[in-house]
């Protein structure tokens, strides 16, 4: 109580919270229910992956493998938060406020047996799986040997969807809002929220994430994963009000059973809209990363692709399009405008990489559009 009279009060906070109920969905992607997927046991004694190779019967080569990380540490997460209430007049009560989070050994998805990068280029990783005339190349064009340095980490498998806990989060918030208590028949609430997500992708389900690839694009530098998380909302602002009309009578009877006690109520809900990741369905980097192979066309969805030089994230979203014509055939005009129904980003801002490479686009880069709702309604009270 700032002023000793009851009319200011700031309150702060601190947490340290422990997620001990997450851990269950990472456990179930062990599970799988015949015919539709197949368990293959080792033969000889159980051994820890330490003891490799273990012996496998017949036909079981290049099976994947998915697991829980044997030393996995617990979820947690700091909260803090500094709040500012003011009493104004008219039963209206003023509040800002700041929030935040700092989240550790966030649960996540990542490939537990990268293939190891053969070398670098301006200080980033490539893989190239031939070797053509003794030159690191990314295909084969004919009598060209295989690059004994591109192999996984553990040989006697393939790729392995990894649930461990080394996601990072960090979550700030500006919060002002104002409620004005009931008084001659009106009452309201307005808060708006300015905010920011950030995570090294954090999902440890396929339903947890729709926007960008579960997994981690390089498992050996997760900050090329830092990005707005998923659930990023920049903007939400909030009101709702209700007015409770005076009587129009004060007679009995029908006629004020019929004019008297009504009232409206409505809710605005503002909102920007979420990010997402603009992705290749192939894994075109050669990095193994979620079953990924030796040729650019092997089935991923972690790689992502080039920005044009000279783009920036925010001129794929707004003014119009560089023009281009699109692997299907089709055509966008230069100047073609963005952010409508037909054209919400500009496909022409992007490039593919050098096989063999990451692409340069950021995760999350794009927002999808925001979210307008309104709700009205009218009541009636009888007495």
């Amino acid at each position: 109580d700032v002023m000793g009279n009851g009319k200011t009060a700031v309150r702060g906070g601190f947490a340290l919270l422990y997620d001990v109920g997450n851990v269950a969905g990472a456990l179930q992607q062990g599970i799988c229910t015949p015919p539709f997927c197949n368990t293959s046991a080792t033969s000889g004694t159980p051994a820890p992956l330490t003891s490799l190779p273990l012996v496998f019967s017949a036909g079981l080569a290049s099976k994947a493998l998915k697991g829980l990380d044997w030393n996995l540490q617990q979820p947690h997460m700091m909260q803090y938060n500094l709040t500012v209430q003011r009493q104004l007049p008219w039963s209206i009560a003023a509040t800002l406020a700041y929030g935040g989070s700092r989240g550790l050994n966030l649960m996540q998805t990542t490939e537990g047996n990268p293939i190891l990068p053969t070398g670098t280029s301006n200080g980033f990783p490539i893989w190239q799986p031939f070797l053509c005339s003794g030159v690191a190349s990314t295909t084969n064009t004919g009598g060209c040997a295989a690059n004994p340095a591109y192999v996984r980490i553990n040989q006697n498998f393939t790729t392995y969807e990894l649930h461990t806990a080394a996601a990072d989060s960090w979550y700030n918030s500006l919060q002002f809002g104002l409620v004005k208590r009931m008084s001659k028949g009106l009452q309201f609430q307005s808060s708006y929220t300015r905010s920011r997500v950030i995570d090294t992708n954090g999902s440890q389900l396929g339903g947890d994430n729709q926007a960008s690839s579960v997994m981690l694009e390089n498992p050996s530098n997760e900050r090329l994963d830092r990005g707005l998380a998923n659930f990023n909302v920049t903007h939400n602002w909030q009101f709702n009000t209700l007015y409770q009309f005076p009587d129009f009578t004060h007679q009995g009877g029908v006629l004020a059973a019929f004019v008297n006690g009504w009232g409206v109520n409505g809710i605005v809900s503002l909102q920007t809209g979420m990010p997402f990741t603009p992705t290749l369905s192939t894994n075109r980097s050669l990095s193994g990363v979620n079953g990924g192979g030796a040729t650019p066309g092997a089935s991923s969805t972690a790689d992502r692709p080039n920005l044009l030089p000279g783009v920036s994230p925010a001129d794929i979203m707004h003014g119009g399009s560089r023009g281009c014509t699109l692997s299907d055939g089709s055509t966008i005009a230069a100047g073609t405008p963005l952010g409508t129904q037909t054209l919400w980003y500009d496909p022409c801002a992007f490039t593919f990489p050098v096989a063999g490479t990451l692409g340069n686009a950021g995760r999350d880069i794009l927002v999808g559009p925001g979210i307008a709702n309104v709700d009205f309604s009218a009541t009636k009270g009888t007495r």
